[in-house]
């Protein structure tokens, strides 16, 4: 078993969701070997299905990393493998969003994606939007 399918099969919460653990292993497979094993190493994944509100994982001291993704019930192939690979991007970042960032680690995260191959196209900047998952950290209020 190669090494992207042996790590997806240890991340438990992806055991209901074969759209969703595909589309991981197609977008790791296309970032460039080296750098996608270095992304999964220590990065535990919480995929929450639609209308999950929380969820709880247990993790041993390994993990330098969670990468959490809310699966909407209608989604195309192409869209999630692009989400996938903007928030894999993000996890190269190795760091969190910082006020004086204001959208760089974006526009990074979406230039890394697409030199990996998956650039983000207008249709899924329309879903992301009209889906309300496109909002950034400053514009919710809890």
């Amino acid at each position: 078993m190669d090494p992207f399918s042996q790590y997806l099969s240890r991340q438990i919460s992806l055991q209901f969701y074969p759209m969703t653990k595909l589309a991981f292993l197609n977008v790791l497979q296309k970032i460039p070997a080296e750098q996608a094993l270095l992304l999964i190493d220590g990065l535990e994944l919480m995929v929450l299905h639609e209308g999950a509100i929380a969820q709880v994982m247990h993790f041993d001291n390994r993990i330098k990393a969670v990468l959490q993704l809310h699966i909407p019930s209608k989604i195309s192939q192409d869209c999630l493998e692009y989400i996938i690979a903007h928030e894999l991007a993000h996890v190269a970042q190795r760091r969190n969003w910082r006020n004086q960032d204001g959208e760089q680690l974006e526009v990074n995260a979406d230039a890394t994606a697409e030199i990996w191959g998956f650039p983000r196209k207008q249709e899924f900047h329309d879903w992301i939007q009209s889906n309300s998952i496109g909002r950034r950290i400053g514009d919710v209020n809890y």
